[in-house]
């Protein structure tokens, strides 16, 4: 996840610094291409880290988190780049857009990278043991919400 949100916080600085009227368009491809690729490798693993990080009775809760989060973010990240495209530029003239844009994708070069060093702090879940039984003993089977065939046979057998 953190390498994947370097890649997108290089991809967007490289953009931000080389970004104006002059710069030839491959160049800025391959750094889109760059933030892009980080962001396909980062965007998959934010679900597992998160789910691996609770109790299992917290799951739909730790899940519900992080989907708000995956739509407010990106909201507020939209937000912040417009308030810097603004402070900065406007869409009147060429030169002008330059002057918004380059500021406005070095505030979200900014975020990626905090985001990329909130990630390094994500350490491994810890593993759940079981809980321990009695030599011979088997896990205690939940009974069925209703009898079924069966639910006389397993009865006699334990007990």
């Amino acid at each position: 996840m953190a390498t994947g949100l370097f890649m997108l916080t290089a991809g967007l600085a490289w953009a931000a610094s080389r970004g104006s009227l002059s710069t030839n368009w491959v160049e800025l491809d391959i750094a889109v291409l760059i933030a892009g690729a980080g962001v396909s490798m980062a965007l998959p693993t934010v679900p597992t880290a998160v789910l691996n990080a609770v109790a299992p009775r917290e799951l739909g809760k730790a899940s519900g988190i992080n989907y708000m989060m995956q739509r407010l973010g990106p909201a507020v990240a939209i937000a912040a780049a417009s308030a810097v495209f603004a402070a900065n530029g406007h869409l009147g003239t060429a030169p002008s857009v330059t002057d918004g844009f380059k500021p406005a994708l070095a505030a979200c070069a900014g975020f990626a990278l905090l985001t990329a060093i909130s990630a390094l702090a994500i350490t491994p879940p810890k593993t759940q043991h079981a809980p321990a039984h009695d030599e011979g003993e088997s896990p205690a089977l939940p009974e069925p919400a209703t009898p079924t065939p069966w639910t006389n046979q397993r009865r006699a057998h334990h007990g």
